[in-house]
């Protein structure tokens, strides 16, 4: 086996460097209605890309174009999105590669794929045991 520092540690993408699309959100503010046409930004500290939402009846089409700081390069692109129901009305996406039922898909360029696609980590996953030490002590109070 491995000796010290040996193995890739923190080498995965987090989830927060991300473009996010939070289906939660979206249906909370009835985005994903079908007929419903939504114009909107990623933003990932600023706008990154504009997206036009065209909610359908079993998925969802997504057309976005990037902005300046983005690779010019890239043309606008369209991606649809299908939806499923868990339970009685829980609606969420199913990833376009795996096929997995998520409520969030990441956009590492020009897909959005679910977390295990895009092997991402959470922030929490690469706090030391010192940090949740503090943590748990913080919140004690």
């Amino acid at each position: 086996m491995g000796g010290i520092g040996s193995g890739q540690s923190g080498w995965r993408t987090r989830c927060e460097d991300m473009l996010a699309l939070d289906f939660r959100k979206l249906k909370k503010a009835g985005h994903l209605m079908p007929g419903k046409l939504t114009r909107g930004w990623l933003k990932s500290p600023y706008r990154v890309a504009e997206i036009n939402l065209e909610a359908q009846d079993r998925d969802l089409l997504l057309t976005i174009r990037c902005k300046p700081p983005m690779p010019p390069k890239w043309p606008p692109w369209q991606q649809r999105i299908p939806l499923s129901k868990m339970g009685r009305n829980r609606l969420c996406a199913l990833c376009p590669k795996c096929g997995k039922a998520v409520q969030i898909l990441y956009s590492g360029g020009m897909h959005f794929w679910c977390r295990g696609c895009h092997e991402l980590a959470y922030a929490s996953q690469f706090v030391g045991p010192e940090e949740r030490r503090q943590k748990r002590a913080q919140s004690e109070f």
